[in-house]
């Protein structure tokens, strides 16, 4: 959704469900600690971002930049365990879905004109991550926890109400 505050600027935000691949495997720590890691970067996403456009020659070029709220989305397979082999004790944090995150999201693209109120567009975009991919307040044991960046590329059609 995008809401157009005057012909060269405009507020953006909206919904995605998104994918951003597994992260599965073991991490040995010292002799006596690994982490297993098993997390399906299964994502709901919701963008809240400026977006300022340039007009050229029947088209609009544009850049936005702004944050991207992150939550998971519920799964079996979000979840990371820690063995401790020297005190036998094993700890397990199941993710919750909707634990939230947060991106830098940064974005370029066109939009082409197919009539007065339909138009094409192809945006290529970079997400940063703020926090890292497990979000838990309690759960410090972790020897590695990764911060997702990615890389996009959107197209489709876009309808305007006037």
């Amino acid at each position: 959704v995008q809401y157009t505050l005057d012909r060269q600027l405009a507020f953006f935000t909206g919904v995605s469900l998104t994918s951003k691949g597994n992260l599965q495997g073991w991490i040995r720590s010292s002799p006596t600690l690994s982490t297993e890691y098993q997390l399906s970067g299964q994502y709901v996403e919701v963008p809240v971002a400026l977006k300022f456009i340039q007009p050229l020659r029947g088209m609009d070029i544009y850049a936005r930049a702004g944050l991207t709220f992150q939550f998971n989305r519920p799964g079996e397979m979000n979840r990371v365990v820690v063995h401790d082999e020297g005190s036998k004790q094993q700890s397990t944090l199941a993710l919750a879905g909707g634990s939230m995150g947060t991106a830098i999201d940064l974005g370029a693209g066109i939009q082409i004109p197919l009539s007065d109120r339909l138009g094409l567009f192809i945006e290529p975009s970079y997400q940063m991550a703020l926090s890292p991919a497990v979000k838990h307040p309690s759960f410090d044991l972790l020897p590695f926890n990764p911060r997702i960046h990615s890389f996009s590329i959107a197209t489709g059609l876009s309808f305007q109400f006037h």
